[in-house]
């Protein structure tokens, strides 16, 4: 029961004495949470999900959904010689023409022909 209010925090009320005292009820164990896959984790009242990495949890929909880490993080997922592409819960960087993607999936390299060889761009 809230201390300032007087109402319960739970989804549940039980009338006991002629008072009304909150009880929590469990989504996380009755399975009444949308988390799907993800963590529940119950609050007084409520539930929230522990999403994974790429989502973030919505507290109106209650649900993890996708982040979209091109348009969040703009400038700073993908080389400024990439365009990024968000994916379900990642992203790819994709780089233009004349680059060639590092090692690590965010850096783009330049690259040109000298003399037959391929060389790095400075």
């Amino acid at each position: 029961m809230d201390k300032d209010t007087g109402f319960c925090v739970g989804t549940a009320m039980i009338r006991l004495s002629g008072n009304y005292l909150g009880l929590d009820l469990d989504e996380c164990t009755s399975g009444s949470h949308n988390c799907g896959s993800q963590q529940c984790i119950n609050l007084p009242g409520s539930y929230k999900c522990r999403c994974a990495a790429g989502f973030e949890f919505n507290e109106v929909t209650m649900r993890c959904e996708d982040v979209n880490e091109c348009t969040k993080f703009e400038g700073h997922v993908c080389s400024l010689h990439a365009t990024c592409e968000n994916t379900i819960g990642s992203f790819l960087c994709h780089c233009k023409p004349g680059f060639v993607l590092n090692a690590d999936g965010r850096n783009c390299d330049g690259r040109y022909l000298k003399f037959g060889r391929i060389r790095n761009r400075h």
